[in-house]
């Protein structure tokens, strides 16, 4: 072809000439020399983890959405206090200075795509700009916290998703929340094994939590428990016991982490938003906090009822059948018992690996908190009165453990707990003057 330009088969003809991959029109060349043909192609590798990457508008499917208020990131437990690159920590902070002393909170768990989310606060608390890992976007209709609370404490009172508050003192294995899916399938289970109070007097008619465990379907089974001695919380994934090494505060598998909140106090998050924190305290029992994301409005049955928004229903039996009680008059704590009874775990649900004893549980006979006050001596009243400064739970748990620092922690967590659900139910706006410029929300 050297003398050859436009004829056929000439240099300016290449496609209609049999090529070097004997296929007409079709030439492979080197781009690399020999000196060169060890070194890594950073540019060939960019591109193919261009092409490998799922689309774009996929990124932050999943994420949860920055919370308005610092003080509500530093307790949903969706978000924990940045991790920064070593290598890069004091450059980072020396830069941010510049912008000013924020303080920045990133997602817990990553989405399915790798991606995750940074929250950054202004000194007074409020939300100045929120960036996923790789991009954000701003929702303004998601203004208010969309998730509701539910506590088990004490021996053994509960609060309900829909604000109910109630005290069932069964013994045995118990479905504390189920949770479903559109479908109607059931997703999410966390059960409750109880037992009776020892006393220094012999075993109170009362009882309390001992053991929770958790398992969200396809995942691992979480178990927490309290130890031989009685003096530590052991958590458990898939029956063997998780070490919390020397500050390292959590522990990750496949859709879900452990956070270790406390020396007794562990939380679990899952990728859906779902929450369980779970403590040990006074006399050696457990108490949970469940927070559920909006998307199981009304997907939720147990102890700690149906959340629909409306108490009417709150009471749903495992048979469907709803306690109903009018004029907004809740039922007794006796007429109550049945509806927790209802909540037993058949033994092939249950996720405890330990004998059922169903006759038992069911011949058990607490004793109720209108007997225990007709039976408490007037003195014993009027300290817990005292003690308690009125709360009826306290109260109880004061009386039936005949301790007032029972009595207290009683107290505490019932007001912690009413904090938590007045903190996440703050309806506070960001701004209406709110922009994104470049990945960020400015003021």
């Amino acid at each position: 072809m050297k003398n050859n330009t436009y004829g056929p088969a000439g240099r300016y003809r290449i496609h209609k000439v049999l090529g070097n991959t004997n296929r007409t029109g079709l030439w492979a060349y080197r781009l690399d020399t020999p000196i060169n043909i060890n070194k890594t192609n950073y540019h060939m590798k960019c591109w193919r983890w261009y092409y490998s990457e799922p689309n774009s508008t996929l990124w932050d499917v999943g994420l949860p959405s920055c919370p308005c208020l610092k003080s509500q990131a530093a307790k949903d437990y969706n978000f924990i206090p940045e991790v920064l690159p070593s290598i890069s920590t004091d450059l980072i902070k020396t830069l941010r200075r510049l912008q000013g002393n924020g303080t920045t909170f990133q997602s817990t768990l990553p989405n399915g795509y790798s991606a995750g989310l940074r929250c950054v606060y202004d000194p007074e608390g409020y939300l100045i700009s929120g960036f996923r890992d790789r991009y954000f976007i701003y929702d303004p209709d998601q203004r208010g916290v969309q998730d509701h609370i539910g506590q088990v404490y004490g021996t053994l009172h509960f609060s309900m998703f829909d604000g109910q508050e109630y005290t069932f003192k069964g013994l045995g294995e118990f479905v504390i929340v189920r949770l479903s899916s559109a479908k109607g399938a059931n997703v999410f289970t966390l059960q409750g094994q109880t037992e009776k109070r020892q006393l220094e007097n012999g075993y109170a008619n009362t009882t309390a939590l001992v053991r929770l465990a958790a398992f969200y379907q396809g995942t691992l089974k979480v178990e927490w428990r309290i130890s031989e001695n009685r003096k530590d919380l052991l958590t458990l994934v898939d029956d063997k016991q998780v070490e919390f090494k020397k500050y390292v505060v959590y522990f990750s598998q496949n859709g879900f982490s452990l956070l270790k909140l406390e020396e007794k106090k562990v939380a679990i998050v899952y990728s859906c938003g779902l929450q369980v924190s779970v403590g040990m305290g006074e006399g050696a029992i457990l108490q949970a906090v469940v927070l559920i994301p909006q998307t199981f409005l009304y997907k939720t049955l147990g102890l700690l009822g149906l959340w629909s928004t409306s108490k009417g229903d709150d009471f749903t039996q495992s048979n469907g059948l709803v306690l109903s009680f009018p004029e907004n008059i809740l039922p007794n704590e006796e007429n109550l018992y049945n509806f927790g009874l209802s909540w037993i775990v058949p033994a092939p649900e249950s996720l405890f690996v330990s004998k059922q004893s169903m006759e038992a549980w069911k011949a058990f006979k607490p004793t109720f908190t209108s007997a225990l006050m007709t039976a408490a001596a007037p003195t014993a009243l009027q300290d817990a009165n005292l003690t308690c400064s009125g709360l009826i739970q306290c109260i109880h748990d004061y009386l039936m453990s005949n301790s007032s620092a029972m009595g207290r922690q009683t107290t505490k967590l019932f007001n912690d707990f009413k904090q938590l659900v007045t903190l996440y139910g703050k309806n506070s706006t960001i701004s209406s003057d709110v922009s994104l410029v470049g990945g960020k929300v400015l003021l």
